[in-house]
C-alpha cells in the first residue's frame, strides 16, 4: 500500500499538516519533501541554537532545485498561531516581522513550505544594531571552482584567527559556493579585523581567485 502524500504529524505536541510528501525537491538524488522533513527533525538540536532569536528569511523552492524559487522575508500570515516572529531589518519603512524558528515543529513547518535555505540576520531581534556574526561570502568568478574558494577560505581563516575569531565553513545548496562565518564578535575584535583587512590585506590578490563581497559593520558582543 503506497504511503499517504499528506498527513498530520505530532512534533513535540504540535499538530502539523504536511502535504505533497512525495514531491521530489532534489532531482539528482531523488530527495523528497518527506526526506527533507525527516532531515530537519534530525538536525533540529544542532540547528535551532543558530537560529534562536534571529529573524529568518525563507528561500522556498516549491518545485525543487533547478526551478525558480523565491525569498520570503516576512513571515507568512498563514503561519501557525504558536509560531512567533522576530524583528528583522526591513526597508525604509522599518523593521519587519520575520519567522522565529525556535523549536523542531517550526523547522518541520518550513520544510513543508519547501524552504530549502534558512537565512538568518547577523543581529538578534532584540538588538538590530549589534550584529553578533561576521559573514564573508565567497562568490567564484569565471574559471574558479570550489577548490579555489577553499584556498581563499583557508587564507581568510588565518586572518580571523589572528584576531581571535573562530571561523566555520557554511555551505549553501549551490555546490560552487560556501561561506566563512565568525561568531561572538566584540568591538575589540572587529576593530582588529578591520585594521588587518584594510592595512594588511586590502590590496592582496584575492580577486585572482574569487570575487569577495565583504559587508562589514562595527559590531559588539550581545
Amino acid at each position: 500500500m503506497p504511503e499517504p502524500t499528506s498527513q498530520t504529524v505530532d512534533i513535540d505536541g504540535r499538530q502539523l499538516k504536511v502535504s505533497n510528501l512525495d514531491k521530489v525537491l532534489y532531482p539528482l538524488t531523488g530527495t523528497t519533501k518527506a526526506n527533507l522533513i525527516a532531515y530537519y527533525v534530525a538536525i533540529a538540536p544542532v540547528m535551532l541554537p543558530h537560529l534562536a532569536g534571529r529573524g529568518v528569511t525563507l528561500v522556498r523552492h516549491p518545485n525543487g532545485v533547478g526551478t525558480d524559487g523565491f525569498f520570503e522575508k516576512r513571515c507568512p500570515s498563514h503561519r501557525p498561531d504558536w509560531l512567533g516572529t522576530v524583528d528583522d531589518p526591513g526597508d525604509r519603512r522599518g523593521a519587519i516581522a520575520a519567522c522565529a524558528l525556535d523549536e523542531p515543529a517550526s523547522l518541520v513547518w518550513t520544510a513543508n513550505l519547501a524552504a530549502l535555505e534558512l537565512h538568518t540576520h547577523m543581529a538578534k531581534g532584540r538588538d538590530l544594531d549589534a550584529p553578533t556574526m561576521l559573514v564573508l561570502d565567497l562568490d567564484p568568478g569565471p574559471g574558479v571552482d570550489l577548490a579555489g574558494c577553499c584556498e581563499v577560505a583557508l587564507w581568510l581563516r588565518e586572518i580571523l584567527e589572528s584576531v581571535d575569531l573562530v571561523a566555520f565553513a557554511k555551505t549553501s545548496r549551490s555546490p560552487e559556493s560556501f561561506r566563512e562565518i565568525a561568531a561572538e564578535l566584540s568591538d575589540e575584535s572587529s576593530a582588529k579585523f578591520h585594521e588587518k583587512w584594510v592595512v594588511g590585506y586590502g590590496h592582496a590578490s584575492v580577486a585572482e581567485h574569487a570575487v569577495l563581497h565583504l559587508a562589514f559593520q562595527n559590531v559588539s558582543r550581545v
